[in-house]
């Protein structure tokens, strides 16, 4: 579902697509997984490793912005 970076909840997967292509499987696009205060998870290609950082700024530019979360129990 695309909605705003806004209402994401920690514990939500974020797929930001950066480009036209992503639907056909090209292009660029990036996931991470919402934690607590504003924060996310995910990977850097830069230094090839999960990092920690700000949500917003990682995720709240590109053409299409995606939240996924899981069913409540």
């Amino acid at each position: 579902k695309h909605e705003g970076i806004q209402n994401a909840q920690p514990g939500d997967v974020v797929i930001v697509a950066r480009n036209a292509r992503w639907a056909q499987g090209g292009g660029s696009a990036h996931i991470g997984i919402v934690g607590e205060n504003g924060k996310v998870y995910h990977n850097s290609s830069g230094r090839q490793q999960w990092v920690e950082d700000n949500l917003q700024r990682v995720f709240g530019g590109g053409m299409m912005r995606f939240i996924l979360r899981p069913p409540k129990t």
